[in-house]
C-alpha cells in the first residue's frame, strides 16, 4: 500500500503523474524495443546471408536487448515505484537486471573489437574469430555475467540475516552489502564505454587512411599507368575502359571493402554512441550519489532508468536499418507482420 492507515503518508509512495507515466513508458518499450529486437533475430534465423560468424555476436546480442527491453525494464520499473522493495525479491529479481546489464555491456565490447580486427587486421580476422571461438567467447560472457551478478554477490548475504528481512527502497546497496563489489559491477557497466570510443576512434583513421588511398586509385591514375605500357599508344581512358572492366580487381575491390568496413564502422558507432548517451544521466546521478539516497523520489530513478533501457529501443532499428542486408529483411518481416495484422482484423 502507499498509505498507512493512520493516514499519514508512506514514505513509499508515488506521485499521481508517475501512475500515468509508468504505464505509457511501459507499453512503449514492450511494443517499439520487443518488435525491433524480435524482428532482428527473426531475420538472421530465416536468411542465409546473415548467418555469419559475426552475427553469432550480433544474434546474442539482440537477444540480450529483448531480455533487458521485455523483461529487465518492467521489473525495474516494479522496483522504482517500490513493488518489489524488499527481500528477497529484491536480491533475486535485482540480481538478474544486474546479470543482463554486465552481459549485454561485455557483448558490445566484444562487436567493438571484433569490428577493429575485421577492419584494422583483416588478414587476422577470419583466424581469430572463427565459429568456434565466437561460441565459446559467447558462452563465456554469458556465464561470466551471471556469476558477477547473480552468484557471487548472494556469497555476500552469509550472516547478514537481519538486512536480508528489512524492509527499505531496493538498490545495489540493499542487493549487494559490499562496497567493493559494487564498485566492481558499476565497473563493468562503464569502463567499457571509454574502451569502445577508443577503439571507434582507432577505426575512424583506418579508415580514413583507406579513403585517401582509394582515391589515389581513380580511373584515370590507373589509365595513365596501364597507357605507359602500352605499344598502341592509345589514349589513357580508351586503356581504361576495356581493360578496367575485364580486371575487376583494379578498384572495386578496394571500393567495395571501404564501403563496408565505413557503413559497418560507423552504424556500430552509432550504437556506442547512443548506449553512451542512455546511461550517461545514470552516470551522473550515481555520481553524485542520487541513486544511492533512499529520500531520492521514485520519479528520478525511473528517468534514469528510462535512459538506461531505452538503448534496447535504439539498437536493433541502428544496427537493422544501418545494414542493407538486415534492413531489406527487417522490411520484408515488418510488412509481413503489417499483413498479419491487418488480415487479423473483422
Amino acid at each position: 500500500m502507499n498509505v498507512t492507515d493512520t493516514g499519514e503518508s508512506s514514505p513509499f509512495e508515488i506521485s499521481a503523474a508517475l501512475t500515468v507515466m509508468v504505464p505509457i513508458a511501459l507499453a512503449f518499450f514492450l511494443v517499439i524495443g520487443g518488435v525491433g529486437n524480435l524482428v532482428v533475430i527473426v531475420a538472421v534465423i530465416k536468411s542465409k546471408n546473415l548467418r555469419t560468424v559475426k552475427n553469432i555476436f550480433t544474434i546474442t546480442f539482440m537477444g540480450l536487448s529483448f531480455l533487458a527491453v521485455c523483461y529487465g525494464f518492467p521489473v525495474q520499473l516494479l522496483i522504482d515505484i517500490f513493488v518489489i522493495r524488499s527481500q528477497p525479491g529484491c536480491v533475486l529479481l535485482g540480481s538478474t537486471l544486474v546479470t543482463l546489464s554486465i552481459q549485454y555491456t561485455m557483448i558490445l565490447l566484444f562487436v567493438t573489437i571484433e569490428r577493429y580486427v575485421k577492419i584494422c587486421l583483416p588478414f587476422r580476422a577470419h583466424a581469430i574469430f572463427t565459429p568456434r571461438n565466437v561460441t565459446l567467447a559467447v558462452i563465456g560472457i554469458l556465464i561470466y555475467g551471471f556469476l558477477i551478478g547473480s552468484g557471487i554477490g548472494g556469497v555476500f548475504w552469509i550472516g547478514k540475516g537481519d538486512v536480508w528481512m528489512s524492509e527499505r527502497r531496493c538498490n545495489l546497496l540493499f542487493m549487494i552489502p559490499s562496497g567493493r563489489f559494487i564498485q566492481l559491477v558499476m565497473a563493468h557497466w562503464l569502463l567499457p564505454l571509454p574502451a569502445m570510443v577508443i577503439i571507434y576512434i582507432r577505426i575512424f583513421f583506418v579508415v580514413r587512411r583507406h579513403i585517401r588511398v582509394i582515391a589515389d586509385l581513380t580511373p584515370t591514375t590507373v589509365a595513365s599507368t596501364i597507357s605507359s605500357s602500352d605499344p598502341f599508344n592509345r589514349r589513357p581512358e580508351d586503356v581504361a575502359s576495356d581493360q578496367a572492366p575485364n580486371n575487376p580487381s583494379m578498384i572495386n575491390p578496394h571500393r567495395r571493402f571501404l564501403k563496408e568496413a565505413r557503413a559497418s564502422a560507423f552504424v556500430l558507432f552509432l550504437v556506442v554512441i547512443t548506449y553512451v548517451i542512455c546511461w550517461f544521466p545514470f552516470i551522473i546521478f550515481v555520481s553524485i550519489g542520487v541513486l544511492s539516497d533512499q529520500t531520492a523520489s521514485a520519479e528520478t530513478f525511473v528517468i534514469a532508468h528510462c535512459f538506461v533501457y531505452s538503448t534496447g529501443i535504439v539498437t536493433p532499428y541502428l544496427y537493422g536499418f544501418g545494414n542493407k542486408e538486415f534492413r531489406d529483411k527487417m522490411i520484408s518481416l515488418l510488412s509481413s507482420i503489417r499483413e498479419i495484422l491487418r488480415g487479423a482484423k473483422p
